[in-house]
């Protein structure tokens, strides 16, 4: 029985730890992801479909886009 409660104990703080550790790091990942999203720019071109030719155009936008902000 005092073995039982032991062990117990045990997974109840090995618990505790981890949920103390997760939450630590997703405060640290949130904290970053603030500082740098007003200096990120996402952008999504699609072509019209999945052909050469239309993807060929949707790459020479993307081009001509990222030399432009450049």
């Amino acid at each position: 029985m005092k073995m039982r409660k032991e062990l117990g104990l045990s997974a109840i703080c090995f618990l505790m730890a981890f949920l103390c550790l997760m939450a630590s790091a997703r405060m640290r990942s949130e904290g970053l992801s603030e500082r740098i999203s007003p200096y990120i720019l996402r952008l999504h071109i699609l072509a019209n479909s999945n052909s050469a030719a239309d993807q060929k155009i949707k790459l020479q936008v993307r081009d001509l886009l990222l030399d432009a902000i450049a």
